[in-house]
C-alpha cells in the first residue's frame, strides 16, 4: 500500500475511535438506560391508576346526583298528589253530612283538579276515537256492530294518555267486525 492509502485508514480509524468515545459519552449505559424506562414505567403506571381512580370516583358522584335527582323529582310528584289525595277522604268523610248532589259535585271537583295536575305534567288523553290505530290504541275485542264499518272503534273500555306527545298508555277498545 502507498503512504496515502495508509494515511486515510488511519484517519478513519481514529475517526472511528473517537465517534465511539463521543458516543459513549452521551449515551447511557445499557443499566442506566432500563433503570430510566423503568422510572418512566412507574410514572406512567401511577398516572394510569391515578387517572383509573378518579374515573371510578366521578362514576360514582354522577350515580349518586341522579339518585338524588330522581328522589327530589319523585317527592315533589308525590307532594302535589296528596293534595289530591286530601281532598278525596275530605270528600269521604262528609258523605252522610251532605246530600248526594253535593257530594257528587265535590268529587267533580277533585277530578278537575286531577285532569289538571296531569295536563301539568304534560299528560293528555288519546282523542282519536273513531279509527282504529294500532300505534294508539289496543284492540281488547271485536264485535259485530251495524252501525260502524270494520276497523272502527265501537267502544272505548280504557281512555288512553300521551307524555309529551309520546303515548303512554294506549286506549284500550273494541272494534267492529
Amino acid at each position: 500500500m502507498d503512504n496515502q492509502t495508509e494515511k486515510n485508514i488511519q484517519n478513519e480509524q481514529q475517526q472511528e475511535q473517537s465517534m465511539q468515545a463521543v458516543g459513549q459519552e452521551k449515551e447511557p449505559s445499557n443499566s442506566q438506560a432500563l433503570q430510566q424506562c423503568q422510572q418512566e414505567v412507574a410514572e406512567w403506571k401511577d398516572k394510569y391508576l391515578r387517572a383509573a381512580a378518579d374515573f371510578q370516583n366521578y362514576k360514582k358522584r354522577l350515580e349518586k346526583d341522579q339518585a338524588n335527582i330522581t328522589k327530589t323529582i319523585k317527592a315533589d310528584f308525590l307532594r302535589e298528589i296528596l293534595n289530591i289525595v286530601d281532598n278525596f277522604d275530605r270528600a269521604l268523610e262528609m258523605k252522610d253530612q251532605e246530600s248526594q248532589q253535593e257530594w257528587l259535585r265535590g268529587f267533580a271537583m277533585i277530578a278537575k283538579e286531577l285532569y289538571k295536575f296531569l295536563q301539568k305534567h304534560g299528560i293528555s288523553e288519546i282523542e282519536e276515537t273513531r279509527t282504529f290505530n294500532p300505534e294508539l290504541h289496543e284492540a281488547v275485542m271485536q264485535v259485530e256492530s251495524d252501525t260502524h264499518q270494520p276497523g272502527e272503534i265501537v267502544e272505548i273500555l280504557q281512555k288512553g294518555y300521551y307524555l309529551n306527545d309520546e303515548v303512554l298508555r294506549p286506549a284500550k277498545v273494541s272494534v267492529a267486525q
